[in-house]
């Protein structure tokens, strides 16, 4: 990622957004977080999207990132975690609701192992639900 910017978006409360390149038709990607705190943390963050970018699951599909999930994750699971969260996530892309799921959770963040990651991702996933339903979609 070339470079983040950040905006208050009230007082205590930082969007930043960060460049991710470009999708299959050619336009512009970003990745957007809240922060909650300073503007030097929001700066922070902002730091971290520059050198580690986010991953974009535009254009994929829930199963891909479901295997993409699984392979992130099994060095550091037991071989029975491996074989229950394939298991798991084979069910979700399966399953017809499986295609309206929002999933939240420390290792869906920049911060895995840290409530913070797991409260990240929970108010990333429940604005997006928010999004949604306001929307009508």
């Amino acid at each position: 990622m070339l470079m983040a910017t950040i905006r208050q978006r009230r007082p205590g409360v930082w969007e930043v957004r960060g460049y991710t390149g470009k999708d299959v038709d050619g336009k512009s990607t970003q990745v957007s977080r809240t922060v909650h705190g300073t503007k030097k943390d929001a700066k922070l963050v902002a730091a971290e999207l520059t050198v580690k970018p986010a991953r974009n699951a535009g254009g994929r599909k829930l199963r891909q990132l479901l295997d993409e999930w699984v392979d992130i994750k099994t060095p550091g699971w037991a071989d029975l975690t491996v074989r229950d969260q394939t298991s798991r996530a084979k069910q979700v892309a399966a399953d017809p609701i499986g295609r309206k799921v929002f999933m939240a959770g420390d290792w869906f963040s920049y911060w895995p192992g840290w409530q913070v990651g797991a409260l990240d991702s929970a108010h990333l996933a429940t604005d997006m639900i928010a999004r949604r339903v306001v929307s009508g979609g």
